[in-house]
């Protein structure tokens, strides 16, 4: 699965980073695989630093935000009225395993803005 989103992943690690000062390196793993194997909080604490306010100010006035926001909201908006990750049966919809690792980088990318 993490193929597929690579790119993805690399653009959404880059927007991360953008964020605060310094600079980082990523490991060359199938981040959608660690992404979906870690809670939401531990996952975000992976990409912890000193925020660029400078950085934040001109993501948000650049409309990046709202990129970012559109993406998370995605799935939600293709499945509505129902969940993105589980079927009617409350089965995961493995489809949606890639995308669901997304949604974790997304939300981190959102936080650090």
């Amino acid at each position: 699965i993490g193929n597929d989103f690579k790119l993805l992943v690399k653009l959404l690690l880059s927007i991360i980073d953008l964020q605060h000062r310094g600079t980082s390196k990523h490991e060359d793993i199938d981040w959608i695989a660690k992404a979906n194997s870690m809670m939401p909080a531990a996952f975000s604490a992976l990409f912890d630093g000193d925020p660029d306010q400078f950085i934040q100010r001109i993501c948000r006035d650049m409309k990046l935000m709202d990129v970012v926001f559109a993406m998370g909201s995605a799935p939600y908006d293709r499945f509505f009225p129902d969940s993105p990750w589980a079927k009617s049966d409350g089965s995961k919809r493995e489809i949606m395993l890639g995308p669901q690792g997304i949604q974790k980088f997304v939300h981190v990318a959102l936080q650090r803005m």
